[in-house]
């Protein structure tokens, strides 16, 4: 399987290994593979990853709506991104490069080159202009916002002290 790169700081993009852009239909789909794709646990449930998207339905109806951009996620990744088992939802292992990974990981870093890389990647608010109505999911976003930009900004500042 060939690593896809996701970005997601500045907005959403998506390409295959050779560069391709890839398209999601949905912001919704967008919003999904991007919380698969950075939130702490590996594995979700389908009932929590449905609430967070499609709070305001009906759990029938929120599970269908995951269904969809589950499908359309397949489609345009290919299958074997997704690993479902039961009532559990995952994206493979290295399937993705994700730039906010490759961000936290360089701005931990004590090498000031990789800290640098980490200033770097940071073009903007993760998901910049992604707005979807999910109160649920703007919570984990803006959250997650905050921890990017206090990294960037750790690194930054760690940059600056090694300077003088």
């Amino acid at each position: 399987m060939s690593k896809l790169r996701l970005t997601l700081l500045g907005g959403f993009g998506l390409r295959d290994a050779a560069g391709t852009e890839l398209r999601l239909p949905t912001r919704k789909a967008e919003a999904l593979l991007a919380y698969l794709a950075t939130a702490s646990r590996q594995s979700h449930h389908r009932e929590t990853l449905a609430s967070l998207l499609w709070n305001a339905a009906s759990e029938q109806a929120a599970l269908a709506s995951l269904r969809q951009a589950l499908s359309l996620i397949g489609k345009a990744c290919g299958r074997e991104v997704l690993l479902t088992e039961g009532r559990s939802v995952a994206l493979a292992p290295g399937a993705f490069e994700v730039d906010v990974s490759v961000l936290l990981a360089a701005a931990s870093n004590t090498v000031d080159v990789a800290r640098l890389d980490a200033v770097s990647l940071y073009r903007g608010e993760m998901l910049a202009g992604l707005a979807i109505g999910e109160p649920v999911f703007e919570d984990w976003l803006h959250g997650a916002r905050a921890r990017l930009r206090e990294a960037a900004i750790h690194a930054l500042t760690r940059l600056s002290a090694a300077q003088q």
